[in-house]
């Protein structure tokens, strides 16, 4: 399993998928110096504008992002990688546990660049806006990584059921459109919105607007580890029954 690891976050960081989206993220931080009139996000706080980002990016092309990174896991049938480590006698259980963890490893720095790269150069421009609470921030931050990592493992079992590029990525335009409308009309209904509130694409919006508590907290986390268990379990399934060529 170490080996496998070194492995994985070895390709990781030789991955130029990886790198081209961190300055796709990095280039839309910058957004928020363009010097118009209209953009208001110029002028907010740092603390306001990270929240903000949290919730933003998840109307602009997250999934999509987070969708695209999947290359990481789909190209690994098309080389022939996952069938040279099954014949090097690694167990599929460990392949899906390794690729797993350095997959949402990615999905999560990748996901934090934005809100932190907006807070960086919106506190330099205007000020934090408020006293810093080291013990919310380190909330949030908890939060999120596991937030995004339970995006991610969703795209790991897709990748993992269909073992094809396009199927993964055309999925993440369906989950998007859905996840859009989803956050469109739970602002209108409260029956679409009970539902909504119970799955991980909510939380980045909850993160903005809740008054956080130990009952939110452990509401947010424990939803976010039954999607992560939920689906390491169904890609082990589907992994162990499939026939690699």
């Amino acid at each position: 399993m170490y080996n496998l690891l070194k492995v994985e976050f070895y390709k990781l960081k030789h991955s130029k998928i990886f790198y081209m989206l961190c300055i796709l993220m990095i280039m839309q931080s910058l957004c928020v110096l363009i010097p118009v009139k209209e953009n208001f996000l110029r002028v907010k706080s740092g603390c306001d504008m990270f929240l903000f980002a949290i919730e933003l990016q998840e109307g602009i092309f997250h999934l999509f992002v987070i969708g695209i990174l999947s290359y990481y896991i789909t190209n690994e049938f098309y080389s022939g990688n996952i069938r040279n480590l099954i014949a090097s006698g690694h167990k599929r259980v460990n392949i899906v546990f390794a690729k797993t963890i350095v997959f949402c490893t990615g999905v999560v720095l990748v996901s934090f660049i934005f809100p932190v790269g907006t807070l960086i150069i919106n506190t330099l421009k205007n000020g934090y806006g408020t006293n810093f609470d080291l013990v919310k921030f380190i909330e949030i931050i908890i939060i999120l990584i596991f937030a995004y990592a339970a995006m991610g493992v969703i795209w790991v079992l897709i990748s993992f059921l269909t073992k094809n590029v396009f199927v993964t990525i055309a999925s993440c335009y369906v989950i998007d459109i859905i996840n859009r409308a989803g956050m469109a009309l739970s602002l209108k209904s409260k029956e679409v919105d009970y539902f909504y509130s119970k799955t991980v694409f909510s939380i980045p919006r909850a993160v903005r607007y809740d008054k956080f508590n130990f009952n939110i907290d452990f509401k947010m986390i424990f939803m976010s580890l039954i999607t992560i268990i939920v689906c390491v379990i169904l890609s082990c399934i589907f992994f162990r029954k499939s026939d690699v060529k």
